[in-house]
């Protein structure tokens, strides 16, 4: 049987639905990439991407044209708006990633993505910032990554603070660039793979001009998704990775009038044992995009030249 040794789950956070399919902003230092480390206040005044505001759908209207709800219908309707809004290499966006097992938060990041093109390539500032707690509420540290892609050039800075280990800190380090990276989608892989097979349930409805969505993913069917990407990520705990039950996974979304995905989440549920005790744990995901095709370029931050 395969275990996950070391650090092997909390990553269905830092890379499951945030940084999967993100390439051009994730962390180009592998040593801290996925590092458990926890919450002590902001650590860096670097050129982060302002938060985009939450977004209020706008009232009902009762003259909404009947829609077909069938899960083929659904889902097509779904994956259009998703590659209508992957089109755009402009756009600004955050997402908040919450990871709890029992009552314990075990892990909140908080990631904004700034992209459009400059002079026909694509430009993007992300800037992550994440805390982590043990399963008995113990900080473990706090992480603060903040990549800037320009040229097929991705500059990273990373401050690291380890309640556990001091030798591992560092800050405002900034690691030498990676060339020929890509700049990320705006939508990550996770969701441009969601077959028919995998839902259960789907839901469409319109609120005045948006358009939502609702879907209720089998755990069996959605399982291998889910698997690959556990595989091989970091974290502290010890688990049996094919004895990994999946309880739910619930995707929802909401685009706007003009066919673009404005908010997107997920919720995944499963168990696990480690240490001979059972675990349950959630992964909460949103992700609320802005300025589509209006963004403007993101300037340069400040840590690259000094």
């Amino acid at each position: 049987m395969k275990r996950l040794q070391g650090k092997q789950i909390f990553s269905v956070l830092l890379g499951l639905l945030l940084l999967t399919g993100a390439a051009g902003c994730q962390p180009a230092d592998k040593d801290t990439a996925g590092t458990l480390y926890v919450e002590s206040g902001s650590l860096s005044s670097q050129n982060v991407v302002p938060e985009t505001p939450e977004l209020v759908s706008s009232p009902a209207t009762s003259a909404a044209p009947a829609m077909s709800s069938d899960t083929v219908s659904v889902r097509k309707s779904f994956m259009q708006s998703l590659r209508t809004t992957n089109e755009l290499p402009s756009f600004k966006r955050s997402v908040t990633r919450v990871l709890r097992v029992g009552e314990v938060e075990l892990m909140r990041a908080s990631e904004s993505l700034q992209s459009a093109d400059k002079a026909g390539s694509p430009v993007q500032l992300s800037v992550l910032q994440a805390s982590y707690k043990t399963e008995t509420a113990g900080s473990m540290g706090l992480q603060d990554v903040s990549t800037y892609l320009e040229n097929g050039r991705l500059h990273t800075v990373t401050t690291l603070e380890d309640s556990k280990d001091a030798a591992n800190n560092r800050s405002n380090a900034v690691a030498a660039p990676r060339e020929g990276a890509e700049a990320a989608p705006a939508v990550p892989d996770f969701y441009l793979q969601l077959t028919d097979k995998m839902i259960s349930s789907a839901d469409i409805s319109q609120n005045g001009s948006d358009i939502l969505y609702s879907f209720t993913l089998d755990p069996e069917a959605s399982r291998t998704q889910i698997l690959e990407l556990l595989e091989g990520q970091t974290d502290r705990l010890d688990f049996d990775l094919l004895a990994f039950a999946l309880d739910y996974n619930i995707c929802t979304a909401r685009s706007n009038a003009d066919g673009f995905i404005v908010e997107l989440t997920s919720s995944i549920g499963g168990r696990y044992t480690t240490e001979g005790e059972n675990r349950n744990g959630e992964l909460s995901v949103k992700y609320a995009f802005s300025q589509l095709g209006t963004a403007q370029p993101p300037d340069q931050p400040k840590w690259l030249s000094e």
